[in-house]
């Protein structure tokens, strides 16, 4: 796709870079991976003290492999992961329930760990590009283009503003006012160990108000993650403990993956996501990411999304002359898509929470009967999508 040029000069009119990425997640780093190769300047600005590697593991589909690929760094993310081959409805004894070919979802998706793909995403991004310790504190329209002001006492005018500062957004808050996100009703726990797993097998497990999923992860590594219907906020003192009770009934894998990650290596998080906007924002500025549509993980897209969102935005900005119709493009070209996945992951958690004995059981009974190509037809679509092919 051809560089607006008009575009790109009016990205530097006083020498400075150009668009301000709020976040270096990964759909910050993306952007800036995507900008660059467009040949329109960034800076991404970060508010922790260095790019974290927190967050376990991610699983990236179909559709976010064909952004990694179009941004050149698929090869390197491929290294780091595993990919998966099967995916298995199980009950909490482990009996299968059904199973599913994952290269029916538009190519076997892989399994990496949350920290190399943000060190892949960061590689491609030239130091020069990239403060950290820059946790936004303010945004002031001025000389027709945006003050960014940090809580370490910078400041910094760029023509142009992407928050890709996740779910709690402050660029978001700017823009749409101070609101809380939305609790789903569940928490979820996560990590990383290091046990026996089958290759290529995708496993969850669906209980009453629960649930564990474990997949393999790269490096003899598996990635787990562990759900359970509980009051915002709810935090035990201890994770292991906590969870070998709550699971304390279930097939020896679900233990043995929890005894062998590290407390300290143990994440837990409410599970909360948010309305759809009917409008994400206004002038050279808008919102990427969880910024914009965060989802609950039922349906791992959020980081699909954010990749998506990000190879989208830098090519609607090389391809018009003018910004702010770049802007209002690239939040058109995007809208329905990030919806359709925000209001089915919210379904899919409804569905796969049930709490009420005689129902989840129900539930699972219903999975065993019917054929798996009822979920992959309403689930593929999704992650066939190619996000390379810009309409």
């Amino acid at each position: 796709m051809k560089i607006g040029a008009g575009t790109v000069m009016a990205m530097n009119p006083r020498g400075e870079p150009g668009v301000a990425i709020v976040g270096g997640g990964i759909g910050g780093l993306a952007t800036a991976v995507a900008l660059v190769q467009s040949g329109i300047p960034c800076m991404v600005y970060e508010a922790a003290p260095r790019l974290t590697d927190a967050g376990a593991g991610i699983t990236l589909w179909a559709n976010a492999g064909r952004v990694l690929e179009a941004l050149g760094i698929l090869p390197e993310v491929l290294r780091c992961g595993s990919g998966l081959t099967e995916l298995q409805l199980r009950n909490p004894k482990g009996e299968v329930l059904s199973r599913t070919n994952l290269a029916d979802f538009g190519g076997s998706p892989l399994c990496v760990p949350r920290g190399d793909l943000i060190r892949c995403l960061a590689a491609s991004v030239q130091p020069e590009r990239l403060k950290t310790d820059h946790a936004l504190s303010g945004i002031q329209e001025e000389g027709g283009g945006y003050r960014l002001t940090f809580e370490n006492g910078q400041d910094a005018w760029h023509p142009a503003v992407v928050g890709a500062d996740g779910i709690h957004s402050r660029v978001r808050a700017w823009l749409h006012g101070e609101r809380p996100a939305r609790y789903a009703g569940y928490v979820c726990w996560r990590g990383l160990a290091r046990v026996p797993v089958e290759k290529g097998i995708f496993f969850e497990s669906w209980g009453e108000g629960r649930r564990f999923g474990l997949a393999p992860c790269g490096d003899g590594m598996v990635y787990w993650y562990a759900t359970l219907n509980a009051a915002a906020g709810h935090r035990p003192d201890r994770h292991r403990p906590a969870l070998l009770e709550t699971f304390a009934d279930w097939e020896p894998r679900v233990a043995a993956a929890i005894e062998a990650t590290p407390e300290d290596g143990i994440l837990l998080h409410d599970i909360r996501d948010r309305p759809v906007l009917r409008r994400w924002g206004r002038g050279a500025c808008t919102l990427l990411g969880d910024a914009a549509h965060p989802s609950t993980p039922n349906l791992g897209q959020g980081g699909g999304m954010a990749l998506e969102d990000a190879l989208y935005f830098a090519r609607c900005l090389s391809s018009q002359s003018d910004i702010t119709t770049a802007f209002r493009l690239y939040e058109a070209g995007r809208g329905a898509r990030t919806r359709r996945v925000v209001e089915l992951s919210a379904r899919m958690g409804r569905v796969s929470q049930l709490g009420t004995p005689g129902l989840w059981k129900l539930r699972n009974h219903a999975i065993r009967l019917l054929p798996s190509s009822g979920f992959r037809n309403q689930i593929a679509p999704l992650h066939r999508h190619d996000p390379t092919v810009i309409p």
